[in-house]
Formats: C-alpha cells, structure tokens, sequence
C-alpha cells in the first residue's frame, strides 16, 4: 500500500470516526501480532464489506441491522459519520480490503529447575 494512500485513508476515517484509525495490509497485522509474542496461525482476505446492507445483515441480523439504520436515521452527527465513513470506503475499495487472522498465544515450557 503506498503509504501516501494509506495516510489519507488514516485522515479521512479519523475525521469521520473521530478515532486514530491505522490502515494496516495483512503482513503488517501479522508482524504486529508476532511481536506481540503471537503464533499466527491462517490470514484471510476479503472485498471491505462494511457498511454494506448484505455485510449488516450478515453480521448482525435483520433486527440489528434496522436497529442500526433506525440509529442512524435519527441521529445527524452519527449519519453524518457513517455517510463519511462508507465514501471513504468507496474512495479506496481498491486500497481497503477486509483481514482477519487467527492467532494463538504459545504454551508456556515448563522448565525444572
């Protein structure tokens, strides 16, 4: 990922998140974990879905999903964030993809003494 891209898309989800977002490519996530003293065991890639009516329903089921849109309907600021959110998502769908990474902590030795 060029980091330019990767500083924008940084900016833009802080600015619609209101959070210090880091886009990471799945090497970096699995470094990040190894050097946390994590075992990597699978990384997974996918098209980014979030945000997506299919993903939602997916994910969090009919009932959450309007839940969510009910939210979303009724608060301005939080729909504003979310239509921030979901632009920057199509902006850099070429950038963003979804990673998932299963993990494990390893087994202690035992060491007599």
């Amino acid at each position: 990922l060029d980091p330019a891209i990767s500083e924008q898309i940084r900016k833009d989800l802080a600015r619609a998140i209101k959070v210090n977002a880091r886009p990471l490519t799945a090497a970096e996530w699995r470094t990040l974990l190894e050097e946390s003293g994590l075992v990597v065991d699978w990384v997974g890639t996918a098209p980014m879905a979030l945000l997506q009516v299919r993903r939602n329903l997916a994910d969090e089921g009919v009932g959450g999903t309007l839940r969510i849109a009910w939210n979303v309907l009724r608060d301005a600021d939080a729909r504003r964030r979310v239509l921030i959110m979901r632009a920057t998502f199509t902006r850099y769908r070429r950038a963003l993809t979804g990673i998932a990474l299963v993990a494990h902590r390893p087994a202690e030795e035992n060491h007599e003494h």
